[in-house]
């Protein structure tokens, strides 16, 4: 189970309840899953609007293709992205057009409801602006607090754009941070990032980790042991709502 003595010191005090934990048997069976579980968080969800922050990266794709099947009210919903690199929308590498082509787009919204990070700035410049909008938009008692923020995590245990051993995971003060290095995660070319940070990630009512694949299997037993949190820095999701890990069977073979 995972351990409370890794926590940093802008986490929240009070004690942090223990992760949720579902495993399904292969990514097919986890995408149905994983959208399920965006179905039920939305309906069983008083806020209206609903705010929801997408995950970047390629796993959550196929998550994205079944929720644009589900009969959801997606006009009560706005979405945000928990991380993104910094490159036109166009680009392969782009987080934003992998959201528009496998859910955006597919679904009954206005445009209105979709808040994706300026790649036409600076990247410092994009996470003033993007925090600005978080901040402007999405309600909280101190910070604002997200419905649902979904994550992934790579082999190398790093979530939204947190890398290992980076200075963002120290960030205590900022919502939205550009990454001070250009970071790779293969096939990519190394590029700067935008990301939530910890003090954001944690400040939502439900945080759901999505994963699949042997590869990160040790880095989620690490994430999960509350270990090596500078490293593995899935680890320091602890939000005080709820965190859920969806992953299939091949991920999970080291918990």
């Amino acid at each position: 189970m995972p351990s409370t003595s890794a926590r940093s010191p802008w986490e929240p005090a009070s004690a942090v309840p223990e992760p949720e934990i579902v495993v399904r048997e292969d990514k097919s069976e986890l995408a149905v899953e994983a959208s399920d579980f965006v179905l039920r968080e939305i309906q069983d969800s008083r806020s209206n609007p609903f705010f929801l922050a997408l995950a970047g990266g390629s796993t959550p794709a196929a998550t994205y293709r079944e929720l644009a099947e589900l009969p959801i009210n997606w006009r009560r919903v706005h979405f945000f992205l928990s991380d993104e690199r910094c490159v036109p929308e166009d680009d392969p590498n782009s987080n934003s057009r992998v959201a528009r082509e496998s859910l955006l787009d597919l679904i009954d919204i206005e445009e209105s409801q979709i808040h994706l990070p300026r790649l036409d700035l600076d990247p410092d410049e994009a996470a003033a602006s993007y925090e600005s909008e978080v901040r402007g938009l999405v309600p909280g008692a101190t910070l604002p607090s997200f419905d649902l923020i979904l994550l992934g995590i790579g082999a190398n245990g790093h979530t939204a754009s947190i890398f290992p051993n980076e200075p963002e995971i120290d960030e205590s003060e900022r919502l939205v941070v550009a990454t001070r290095r250009e970071l790779q995660t293969p096939p990519g070319p190394p590029l700067r990032r935008l990301t939530f940070t910890f003090l954001l990630i944690n400040a939502a009512r439900v945080v759901a980790i999505i994963a699949s694949g042997g590869e990160k299997a040790g880095a989620i037993a690490t994430a999960m042991a509350g270990e090596r949190p500078r490293e593995i820095t899935a680890g320091n999701v602890r939000p005080a709502g709820k965190l859920v890990w969806l992953l299939d069977r091949a991920a999970a073979s080291r918990i």
